[in-house]
């Protein structure tokens, strides 16, 4: 890949290796692989039609559910099938800290309550593993992200006219009367898929210089203020945050990018411990208590519940621990002040819940070594590419982080905040598998 100016237009015509792949298909295949790819994240979106909002939460029918079910283990069985027929496993095989990862998540099965539920929960891990592995197998990384915006932005284009035309559902009522939230379950999850996407958007445009892609990062902002959601409004801050260092830092020379860095990360942790001395003030600002809508409440429940039981603190309940212990939703619901919750509201406890401090050891491991990857490469690479790639693996990793602060839709799951980190990380893995070749 030839070394170009930060600022210099792309040199390839995207339109001529759009179709161009690492393993040689035919057009029946590349078109079957496509649509395998984008019914899967579509499902991982949970982008289907809901039901009648109470203020407390929302009614899904049955039929929709069981519709959902099925499409999900049809594209489950897809993209599996789609992994061998590739052999992305060879590229799995190299990848031993997210190897470690599974094979300790698989390992907590033997000791869950709820044996039969912890093996579908780890399929539902495995997979979105399997489909970053595969994306990785066939394309090279700036065409990975290309693919991906290519999907989020059907997707987007599918919330956006479902609202337009049932504003009834897209746009939710009562507790959260006028918040956007498409076709998904609920603005939160609509938001932070819009900031997601907005990363996805606004990379694509500056690899490929498309415009419609600069058009639909714009959009993406709109849908994140609209959707009302504090949390993807920090996300959202974090991604144009983070873009607007990188493309500073890019403006240097390889040698002086370093120094500047570590002064980043240095200034880092001061920036969030004035953060937290104004945390509720910050809250405010969004709209929400100091409480995080009750989410504080939760927490001190699940800390008391983990004080309780040593044996889950270090080694976890299995893959179904968090959202199949009984116990602790009954003390969360009876102990926290919300009745109707149903989850710890925290990736992080769900985590340790899972599969302990072990797992969360394992999973850190992952992410910090992520991360240090995508910085080490941003400050050393001349490729103007690249560059963007890495750019956006960290705004991913940042954002994804931040998202399992405050929901338990995210972390070491099933879920489209965890597959867009896998994709992140596999991404990586193609850059410096080509920076090495």
């Amino acid at each position: 890949m030839a070394l170009i100016d930060i600022n210099s237009k792309p040199q390839h015509d995207w339109r001529a290796d759009r179709r161009s792949t690492k393993i040689s298909l035919s057009a029946l295949s590349y078109a079957t692989v496509n649509s395998v790819f984008t019914i899967y994240v579509f499902l991982e979106l949970r982008m289907w039609f809901w039901g009648s909002e109470s203020t407390l939460g929302t009614f899904i029918p049955p039929a929709n559910m069981a519709a959902y079910q099925g499409g999900k283990l049809i594209s489950i069985l897809a993209i599996v099938t789609v992994a061998i027929i590739l052999k992305s496993g060879q590229i799995l095989s190299q990848s031993v800290s997210i190897i470690m990862l599974l094979l300790w998540c698989g390992l907590s099965i033997l000791w869950s309550p709820a044996p039969i539920d912890g093996i579908i929960q780890y399929v539902l891990i495995l997979v979105p593993v399997f489909f970053a592995a595969t994306t990785a197998r066939l394309f090279e990384a700036e065409q990975q992200i290309h693919l991906l915006a290519k999907i989020l932005a059907l997707a987007m284009v599918f919330n956006i006219a479902f609202t337009t035309i049932v504003p009834s559902i897209g746009i939710m009522s009562d507790y959260h009367d006028g918040r956007l939230r498409g076709l998904m379950m609920h603005k939160n999850h609509f938001g932070a898929y819009s900031s997601f996407a907005f990363c996805y958007f606004w990379q694509t445009y500056k690899i490929f210089g498309i415009g419609k892609y600069l058009f639909l990062a714009l959009f993406a902002i709109a849908c994140v203020a609209f959707s009302g959601s504090a949390s993807a409004i920090v996300m959202l801050v974090l991604a144009i945050t983070i873009q607007l260092l990188a493309t500073a830092v890019a403006k240097f020379s390889t040698a002086d990018r370093k120094p500047i860095i570590v002064v980043l990360l240095v200034i880092l942790p001061i920036a969030l411990w004035v953060t937290n001395i104004f945390r509720d003030d910050i809250l405010l600002l969004l709209g929400r208590d100091p409480t995080l809508t009750q989410r504080s409440g939760i927490w001190a429940v699940v800390l008391d519940y983990l004080r309780s039981n040593p044996f889950t603190v270090w080694f976890g309940e299995g893959p179904s621990g968090a959202n199949g212990n009984a116990e602790l939703i009954r003390l969360m619901q009876s102990l926290s002040g919300y009745s109707q919750v149903t989850s710890t509201h925290s990736s992080y406890f769900d985590i340790v819940i899972s599969f302990g401090i072990i797992g969360l050891t394992l999973f850190t491991y992952l992410v910090a070594k992520t991360l240090i990857l995508a910085i080490s490469v941003l400050a050393t690479t001349k490729d103007n590419i690249i560059l963007h790639c890495c750019t956006l693996c960290i705004q991913l990793i940042i954002l994804f982080l931040s998202r399992n602060f405050v929901t338990s839709e995210a972390g070491l799951s099933g879920s489209f905040p965890f597959l867009i980190f896998v994709c992140a990380y596999f991404t990586l893995k193609s850059i410096t598998d080509q920076r090495a070749g």
